[in-house]
């Protein structure tokens, strides 16, 4: 696990890269809340009308289907005092990217205008190797740095 830093002079850009772009669209939300001027809570996981209309079964929406939702929550004339996403990769990407990863996660926490990201994976089975965790952080870091979004370790600052 690794907790990242959004530098201040980046934090716009990421938030339009999240509400506005597609970087993030082929996440799942698992979760998200915002308190702007009243708080609300967002569950990504999906009826089981809508799961039976899917091509391929999964359990939870995508950022895409549900970004518009959020955003209406978080736009306004003042910024949020809270925003908590909590994103995971896909059951196909997270199958291909260890042989051992059950869910790849990635949560978002902004508060009072700083922006920090974790990073987490769930095994399914137990091994006390760190390679399936470094192997996150190291993908979540070079997909930032690809986004062109600076990010620091406050661990090591």
């Amino acid at each position: 696990m690794v907790s990242l830093r959004v530098a201040d002079e980046n934090v716009k850009s990421l938030m339009n890269l999240i509400f506005a772009g597609g970087a993030f669209d082929g996440f799942e939300l698992r979760s998200a809340s915002v308190f702007s001027f009243a708080g609300f809570e967002f569950s990504g996981l999906l009826s089981r009308a809508a799961v039976s209309a899917l091509p391929a079964p999964r359990k939870y929406a995508l950022w895409s289907e549900l970004k518009r939702h959020v955003y209406a929550a978080v736009k306004g004339k003042v910024k949020p005092e809270l925003m908590k996403f909590v994103f995971c990769a896909g059951a196909a990407f997270t199958a291909d990217f260890h042989k051992n990863a059950k869910a790849l996660f990635l949560n978002m926490y902004y508060e009072n205008g700083e922006t920090r990201f974790t990073t987490a994976t769930a095994q399914k089975a137990f091994e006390l190797s760190k390679e399936l965790d470094e192997k996150w952080d190291e993908y979540i870091r070079d997909f930032f740095s690809g986004l062109g979004v600076e990010t620091e370790d406050p661990d090591e600052v």
